[in-house]
């Protein structure tokens, strides 16, 4: 399993790498800016994407507090990405984390605060890493839909016979 972390924070990316402790290590890459992301995803496939709000845009520059969702904003539009199966994001900063958790849920991507939900995004993490893990080779589809049907069987007694259900 391969993950892609974009974070700036040193601190927060040794977090990440100690979830992992005791356990069998997925091959982690970490950046510290957006270009270097998009660099990387045009040109490799991660299961998993972890990425800061707060991030440079280039290695070294100031940092844009919309630099993550910029980021992700680019990995939806853009034809040359290679789209990991899963996305999450972390952020330490809780001023506007009820609006980026909008923006997160729109996209359909969970977003945690790494200072008071470290048991939450922590569980996830290895959760997903053990459900990629598992069914590494059995990702075949891009959208699973699951329903509730009520299935009822039906006895053939001469297969001979068409079958026809109204």
């Amino acid at each position: 399993m391969k993950i892609l972390v974009v974070e700036d924070n040193y601190n927060k990316v040794q977090e990440i790498h100690n979830v992992f402790k005791g356990q069998i290590k997925p091959e982690i890459k970490s950046v510290r800016s957006s270009s270097e992301a998009k660099y990387l995803l045009e040109r490799n496939y991660f299961d998993l994407l972890i990425v800061d709000v707060q991030i440079p845009d280039i290695e070294g520059g100031d940092i844009s507090p919309t630099g993550g969702i910029d980021l992700l904003s680019y990995i939806e539009t853009a034809s040359d990405i290679k789209v990991p199966a899963y996305i999450m994001g972390l952020t330490s900063h809780s001023d506007d984390f009820d609006k980026i958790k909008k923006i997160f849920e729109e996209c359909g991507w969970p977003i945690f605060n790494t200072k008071s939900e470290y048991d939450v995004w922590s569980k996830l993490l290895l959760r997903k890493f053990n459900g990629i893990t598992n069914n590494i080779h059995n990702l075949q589809a891009d959208v699973a839909i699951l329903t509730a049907l009520e299935l009822s069987l039906i006895h053939i007694s001469e297969p001979t016979r068409p079958l026809y259900i109204s």
